[in-house]
């Protein structure tokens, strides 16, 4: 009796040890696919975002549609399908544009802790279409409106975890006793898994549609067959991280701000000034104005010296675009046909060259045929012969004589014989109301011409908030004083709640307002001070503040 207790218990240790070690074993594998998912997201991310001629741009998978599986992408060779977009991670080479041509890749090949290769697949959002041949437009713009649908990962019972997902990588594991491996070329079904929750199959396996779905399921060594939750029997031990386009877009940001900076600060070189900016808003063309100290960057050819000449028929109306106005320069046939202004406007107001009581400096002439509105009001030159006219809008500028005026930065009134820019922060059309001629002046900065071509094809310009300095006061950026010029990345604009601070409702883009581009409260006021570079980003801000120079 003595040695039949001791044998049975050394058999009780000796299975309470194979288990220990097989817990063991486990964790030791868990642990290494883990730390390989995670290293080949980084990868993964960097590859992307350092795309040399297409930042944010995916490769496609190695499949085993040419025979093997060798590490390189696999070009489609004619139109997309959703098959071409799932295989194994290509560590050796990615494609852009020519599928003979390829980039290097990863570097590294990423296996599990079962010594599988890890799996891909991308969104059709990301990739370069060979047929017809096109690239995807790759900035914030595309989180909330891509052109196909991004794809989803769900729990192991089906519910969303992210329904915004540019790429997953999966870490197949070890074959499933109905998996076979053995040619070496098999295709997904035999890597990765799928099971049952009712009438509904949750897989890895198949890519056919934009928001396919991938599942984030149970290791099988955890669901006990009498598990009445799932069909039986339950196979499955695919593990897999995914990578948002949230994510990779504020990567993608990091990179476009460091080449954005590598320009102004050669443009400095060259200058010995930072350009001035653009106005708000794509209507101005992103050409640059003089003495506009924030923006967008200034990337588009200047316009100065176009004019357009307007006869004015029985409809009074006359359009004349350009590729961007900032000032305009217009020549009246004759008087205006408003009144005098009142004589009621105090004399001491008079002799100041401000005629509105209570507003000084909102119609000044800083030279003698300039006009510049900031709000009401009314001034003259100094014989009391030429009278200028700012409205209430604060924007609307007339003159009552004849002659060459440059109304500065405004509107100008098309119903009292005038013109106008339609916008008010930057405009690419003159209307007059009468017959005149007008003329662009020129920005005394030239643009920045050296930005790489992606840049303006992936219209980052949109996306890009720019301030400068040319004297003090200068900036602070977070704890950082003295700063001359400085890059926010705008992000998406956010359009539902919580709404940014700063407006309070949804941001709509283009924009003349500061706050349709950026989030807080520091970033949008008037005291020259912004937050600190990796300020954390929520659901209700995602500036990213870039220090360009010093």
């Amino acid at each position: 009796m003595i040695i039949l207790a001791f044998l049975l218990g050394l058999a009780a240790t000796a299975l309470l040890l194979h288990a220990s070690n097989d817990f063991a074993s486990k964790i030791d594998r868990d642990e290494k696919t883990f730390n390989a998912l995670e290293q080949a997201k980084t990868a993964l991310i960097g590859w992307s975002v350092n795309h040399p001629m297409w930042p944010g741009l995916m490769p496609f998978p190695d499949r085993s549609a040419d025979g093997n599986y060798d590490g390189q992408s696999d070009c489609p060779g004619g139109p997309t399908n959703y098959s071409h977009l799932i295989g194994r991670l290509p560590w050796k080479a990615g494609d852009y544009a020519d599928c003979g041509v390829l980039l290097p890749g990863l570097g590294k090949e990423f296996r599990d802790g079962s010594d599988e290769p890890l799996w891909y697949a991308v969104s059709r959002n990301l990739v370069h279409s060979y047929s017809p041949v096109s690239d995807p437009i790759i900035n914030p713009g595309i989180i909330d409106n891509p052109t196909y649908p991004w794809m989803q990962v769900l729990d192991k019972k089906g519910n969303v975890v992210s329904d915004r997902v540019a790429a997953v990588i999966i870490a197949p594991g070890p074959p499933l006793p109905s998996q076979n491996r053995s040619s070496g070329i098999a295709g997904p079904a035999e890597y990765l898994d799928r099971f049952r929750i009712g009438a509904v199959t949750y897989s890895n396996r198949t890519y056919a549609m934009p928001d396919e779905d991938f599942v984030m399921g149970e290791d099988d060594k955890a669901i006990r067959s009498d598990d009445a939750l799932y069909e039986q029997p339950y196979e499955f031990n695919d593990k897999l991280v995914y990578i948002t386009i949230d994510e990779l877009m504020a990567e993608v940001t990091k990179r476009v701000a460091g080449d954005a900076k590598t320009v102004l600060k050669a443009y400095f070189s060259a200058q010995g000034r930072f350009p001035y900016a653009a106005p708000l808003g794509t209507s101005s063309g992103y050409v640059c104005k003089d003495n506009t100290l924030e923006g967008m960057l200034p990337i588009g050819p200047s316009a100065a010296g176009t004019t357009c000449n307007c006869t004015v028929g029985a409809a009074f109306s006359c359009t004349c675009s350009f590729g961007a106005i900032g000032n305009v320069a217009y020549t009246r046939s004759g008087a205006s046909t408003w009144a005098v202004p009142p004589t009621t406007i105090p004399a001491s107001a008079v002799t100041a060259g401000v005629l509105t009581p209570g507003n000084p400096n909102l119609c000044t002439r800083p030279t003698t045929q300039t006009c510049l509105c900031t709000g009401p009001g009314f001034c003259q030159n100094t014989t009391g012969s030429r009278w200028f006219r700012c409205r209430d809008d604060g924007v609307t500028c007339e003159a009552n004589t004849t002659g060459t005026y440059t109304f500065s930065g405004m509107n100008v009134d098309s119903a009292s014989g005038g013109c106008s820019l339609a916008g008010g922060c930057g405009s690419t059309t003159v209307t007059c109301s009468t017959t005149g001629s007008f003329t662009t002046s020129a920005c005394s900065d030239p643009p920045l011409s050296s930005l790489p071509a992606w840049f303006s094809a992936n219209k980052w310009q949109d996306f890009f908030y720019y301030r400068l300095s040319r004297s003090s006061p200068t900036m602070t950026v977070g704890n950082r004083s003295g700063i001359q010029a400085l890059l926010v990345g705008t992000g998406k604009p956010i359009t539902s709640s919580p709404f940014v601070v700063a407006k309070g409702s949804a941001q709509v883009r283009p924009s003349c307002a500061l706050n349709d581009y950026l989030d807080s409260l520091e970033n949008t006021n008037a005291d020259l001070v912004f937050d600190a570079p990796n300020t954390p980003r929520t659901r209700q801000y995602n500036d990213q503040v870039f220090i360009v120079a010093p």
